[in-house]
Parts: structure tokens; C-alpha cells; sequence
């Protein structure tokens, strides 16, 4: 299949935009809310468009996989890599320190594939991680906005690579001053990234195979499940998967995620203003708020973009206890915090939260494991609209699901918030 040339999607990710972000008059103007939600939907669109191209490097992966190559990610502190590997419904052998057996030879490993994002500028020695990988023989596969100045020569050393049709500036809201906010490079890299794999697992079935894949920790088992596999087996032997055809599994992914953006625009966009409301006037105040995140990928976007004009950062996983401490030592005495979390409130989280007396918006799923209930001290809820366990693709003959929308909730929930605290503090007092 012949690779459609860079313009093709940016131009197909310009018109989405354009359909998505348009500005009504102003008695019908959307949220900025909205708009973002807006955004994403179209965000599953371009994907969907894109998916000869998503197809085609998919069969290279593929083969180079059975061929015994790890999918690894050479690490840049962006998103995409975390987001992609040891995530529920994801690829058990997904990062090169996590291989499926002991030793490998050099035909192998000379079929591995590396796989790097940006949503920002790159760092200054990224383009030599490129470099590294294609000189071992890697098959480099590159995600985010080929018309940004600083990544040019990037893009020309992949060997593949997904464009979020951005450049320079990837805002897609604009605020009632004429100001523009809510990044879109990270919710394109990580809707590619899923895409992708999604479709990198069919093709392995339509050559026999069924790649070993994660069970969600939520559940009894799943730590159990994980253990049966890592480092032990690359492929199924004891599950048999018939062969999927092309695009089914992408699509199905990408139709989930509608369906969850659908579920949040109706159901959370009042609560999504009610702590926008809580923040802007914590921020008008003088203080900053405390945005303390979990789980893979969040870390990577918070306060790292116009939402430090109001978020202080701090990373928190009650199991971590350099970050509990760090925390506990760091952040104010009754101060509002938005937590960004993952399905409902771990109880020693809860207990960090009221040792220091704060105020806690919760962004979550609350569809939870029994003993992870949302507590009801909250100032604000925020549901992220997924469902217990996470993953959200069935196949047939395989017990577990595939594939998590939380990355992608996640993000969308918050920079939902974040668009409408930054579009209130343009307004004077």
C-alpha cells in the first residue's frame, strides 16, 4: 500500500478541526467545554481516516514481531510512551525491558521497532535516540506534528510516522478574549497510538497468532494473569484467536471512544463548571491549585502547558512513598486540589487528602472496585464516563477485553476543566 503523502492528513485534520471548532454566533457559541469535546470527536475521525496508513505499518510491526522484535520506546519524558506500555488491554511485551524471553539473537533483535512521540518541542538529544534505534536495526515509528520547526529532522529519520496535523501551536479552543488553550497533539498521538496497536494485534491473528495481553490490576486476578505471561510468553498457546480482518479492531476502538465523549458531554459538563468555577476563584485569589495526578501518561500534560497559570504539579500514588512523603511535605493545609485519578479513590489516598485537611475534585471513573468508592467529601465529581476494568474491545475467544479509553479520558476530562477555568480568568473580576 502505497504511503499517503504528509499533506493528505494534515489537510484531512485541518478540516476536522475547522467542522469541529467553528464558532457559532455568540448566543449559540459553545463551552469551551464543548469545544474540546468537539475536538476529540473529530480527533476520531481524522484516526479513522488515517487507517490505510495505521493498516500498513501494522503489517511490518507485525511481522517484525513474529519475527522476534520487541515494540519498545525509546524514552523522551513524553506521552505516548507511557500511555502505551503495561496499560490494561495492551501488549504484555510492549517496551524493550520487557522481553519475552531471556535471550534473543541478533536476527531478532535487528527486528525490533521503536516508537517515540512529541507533543511538544523535542529535547536535545532525541533525535539522537533516533539515530541509536535505526543503527541497531529498528524499525522507527514516530508520532506527533511534522509541521513543527524543531521536529523536521526527526520526521525525516522515521521510517513512519503518524501526524497530528499541528505545527508550532496545537491549542484548538479560543476563549472569549481572542486567547487560545486545551493542546491537541497528546489526544492525537495517544488515538494513533491505540489505533495502531489495536491493529498490530489483528494482523498477528491473521497469522496465527494472539500476542499475550494485560489484565486490568483492578481485578482479583489480574496480577496473577500478568505474571503467567511476562517474560514467559510472546503468544497465546492457550487461547485460540481466528483471524480478524483489517480495520475491525481500530474502528471498534474508535467507535467506543465516541460513545464514551458522548456519555461525558451529556451527563458531566455541569460538573466539569462547577470546579472551573471552584479553581478560578481559588486562582483569582492568589493561590495556585493543586494538580496531583496518577497513572500513566497524566504526569506528561499537567501543568505543563497554560494550566500552570493556575495548577501547581505533584504526582501521587499512595504506593509510592517518596511521592506520599514529597506531598505531604509540599502541599498547603486545606488547599484545593483537582485529582486526576483513575477508577475511584484508593482509601490511603483518601487518607492522605483529609491528613492535610484540602478540598479534593475528583476526576475519575466511578464505576469502581468495591473498597475504591468515591468518597462523599468530594467538592466536585467528575466521571470519566469508562467502565470497570477499563479495557473496552471484545474479540472473540479471549476472556479479557482490550485496549483502555482511561488515557484518553483522562485527558479529555481534564483539559475540559482546564479550557474553562482559563477561558473564566480572562474575564476581569
Amino acid at each position: 500500500m502505497k504511503h499517503p503523502p504528509a499533506i493528505h492528513i494534515a489537510a484531512l485534520f485541518s478540516l476536522a478541526l475547522a467542522a469541529g471548532c467553528q464558532h457559532a454566533p455568540p448566543s449559540a457559541s459553545p463551552r469551551p467545554g464543548e469545544e474540546y469535546l468537539r475536538f476529540a470527536g473529530k480527533a476520531c475521525d481524522v484516526v479513522e481516516g488515517n487507517l490505510p496508513e495505521i493498516e500498513r505499518v501494522a503489517e511490518i510491526v507485525a511481522q517484525r514481531h513474529l519475527d522476534g522484535g520487541l515494540i519498545g520506546f525509546p524514552y523522551n519524558y513524553q506521552g505516548l510512551q507511557q500511555e502505551l506500555m503495561g496499560r490494561s488491554g495492551g501488549m504484555v511485551h510492549a517496551g524493550f525491558e520487557r522481553p519475552f524471553q531471556k535471550e534473543r539473537s541478533e536476527a531478532e533483535r535487528t527486528n525490533d521497532v521503536a516508537i517515540i512521540s512529541w507533543e511538544r518541542a523535542p529535547a536535545e538529544r532525541d533525535l539522537q535516540l533516533i539515530q541509536e534505534a535505526k543503527v541497531r536495526g529498528c524499525f522507527v515509528i514516530g508520532f506527533g506534528p511534522r509541521r513543527m520547526a524543531a521536529l523536521a529532522e526527526h520526521a525525516r529519520a522515521c521510517d513512519a510516522w503518524f501526524d497530528t496535523g499541528f505545527a508550532d501551536d496545537d491549542s484548538v479552543v479560543r476563549f472569549d478574549d481572542g486567547s487560545t488553550g486545551g493542546r491537541g497533539n497528546c489526544l492525537m498521538n495517544t488515538l494513533h497510538g491505540w489505533a495502531l496497536t489495536a491493529e498490530i494485534v489483528s494482523a498477528l491473528t491473521r497469522r496465527g497468532k494472539m500476542p499475550t495481553m494485560w489484565k486490568a490490576y483492578l481485578y482479583d486476578d489480574g496480577i496473577e494473569w500478568g505474571n503467567r505471561y511476562l517474560g514467559k510468553k510472546q503468544f497465546h498457546d492457550d487461547f485460540r484467536v481466528p483471524p480478524i480482518a483489517k480495520g475491525k479492531l481500530a474502528k471498534e476502538y474508535l467507535r467506543q471512544i465516541r460513545g464514551y465523549l458522548r456519555k461525558f458531554e451529556r451527563t458531566q459538563l455541569s460538573n466539569v463548571e462547577r470546579a472551573a468555577k471552584l479553581i478560578a476563584e481559588e486562582s483569582r485569589a492568589g493561590r495556585k491549585v493543586v494538580a496531583t495526578a496518577m497513572g500513566h501518561m497524566p504526569w506528561t500534560f499537567v501543568a505543563k502547558y497554560e494550566d500552570a497559570k493556575w495548577a501547581e504539579p505533584h504526582d501521587l500514588h499512595y504506593n509510592t512513598p517518596h511521592q506520599v512523603e514529597d506531598y505531604l511535605k509540599k502541599t498547603g493545609d486545606g488547599a484545593l486540589v483537582v485529582r486526576l485519578g483513575y477508577s475511584g479513590m484508593h482509601p490511603e489516598d483518601r487518607g492522605i487528602f483529609e491528613k492535610k485537611n484540602q478540598r479534593v475534585i475528583l476526576i475519575t471513573a466511578v464505576d469502581t472496585h468495591p473498597g475504591w468508592e468515591v468518597p462523599p467529601n468530594m467538592v466536585a465529581v467528575i466521571d470519566q464516563c469508562w467502565e470497570f476494568g477499563d479495557a473496552c474491545v471484545s474479540i472473540p475467544n479471549y476472556p479479557i477485553k482490550l485496549f483502555p479509553p482511561s488515557g484518553v479520558m483522562q485527558l479529555v476530562a481534564y483539559e475540559c476543566v482546564n479550557v474553562e477555568v482559563l477561558n473564566r480568568l480572562t474575564h476581569p473580576r
